[in-house]
């Protein structure tokens, strides 16, 4: 596969090819996989890694918040159920803004917050660490009011780094050496600026649209039993229905009211430069359709 799927093992394309095209491959598509790659086969099952234990009574117990490589990527992914809440692509790491506007869709999304928000100590996450705290400030638990919000590092988090882990064989390491190979080449220069908002101008969208792919498979997709985590099964079933595996649901009830006070406090607008108002002009002006896949971007 010339994407970033070819990094991908057997369960991760049968469950796509299951979710996506109703197809569903027998049995006999692993020995086939492993006859047209073996070697790549082989490098998928070496190298396991010893985990710590993690336990979270339920979902909303703890969101987690962490800093991207490659293009600036946001994640947040919930503890119990390992649901990946958002992931998203954005041109800024560095504003307070974007963190935050991704944290209040997903609690009007949810209609409420978790009892528990962990993010690492960038500056961006001040604005989210507050809010989180505002949502939570007339609860009487343990974790009410400032206690809601959580700093920390992520090589600390074993379940936020088990989740970067396998974003980073499945995917990124197919982008980032793509990246590389276009620098290698002469393609592609990151000293130049020009250069830098070409690159973000064609692949952004390929990317995102590949990120949500990610979020949809790992979301649905079913999670074997292990010594290592609490429960098993598929995150989307644990996080909306975690009852049935002997969980509690956490969330936090948050008002309309609570929320439209905080979207007056988020501007998650990006401004966009010269460069990329003059390539939307280009695109329209030629008539150039929006790239759907990393070969058209590039070309």
């Amino acid at each position: 596969m010339a994407d970033a799927r070819e990094q991908s093992g057997y369960r991760t394309i049968w469950h796509a090819l299951r979710l996506v095209h109703k197809v569903h491959p027998p049995r006999e598509m692993v020995n086939i996989l492993r006859e047209l790659d073996p070697a790549a086969s082989q490098a998928r099952r070496a190298k396991r890694v010893t985990r710590r234990k993690y336990s979270s009574p339920g979902p909303n117990h703890r969101h987690d918040k962490l800093k991207p490589f490659g293009f600036p990527i946001h994640g947040a992914i919930d503890g119990y159920s390992r649901k990946v809440l958002w992931l998203e692509v954005v041109k800024s790491n560095n504003s307070p803004g974007v963190p935050a506007h991704l944290f209040l869709e997903t609690v009007k999304q949810l209609k409420g917050c978790p009892i528990l928000l962990g993010t690492d100590r960038g500056n961006e996450n001040g604005k989210m660490a507050a809010m989180q705290c505002f949502f939570r400030a007339n609860g009487n638990d343990e974790f009410a009011a400032d206690k809601s919000h959580k700093y920390g590092t992520s090589t600390r988090n074993q379940r936020i780094e088990n989740w970067w882990s396998h974003m980073r064989k499945m995917r990124t390491h197919w982008w980032i050496n793509f990246f590389k190979d276009m620098c290698s080449s002469g393609t592609l220069n990151l000293y130049n600026e020009v250069e830098k908002e070409c690159l973000w101008f064609c692949f952004n969208g390929v990317l995102s649209d590949d990120l949500q792919k990610v979020k949809t498979s790992w979301n649905s997709h079913h999670i074997r039993p292990s010594r290592h985590d609490n429960v098993s099964g598929c995150p989307d079933v644990l996080f909306y229905l975690p009852q049935r595996s002997g969980g509690l649901d956490n969330l936090q009830e948050v008002s309309d009211v609570q929320i439209a006070e905080m979207e007056l406090q988020v501007d998650a607008r990006e401004e966009e430069n010269e460069y990329q108002e003059y390539f939307h002009y280009l695109m329209e002006n030629e008539e150039i359709l929006n790239p759907t896949t990393p070969e058209v971007a590039f070309n």
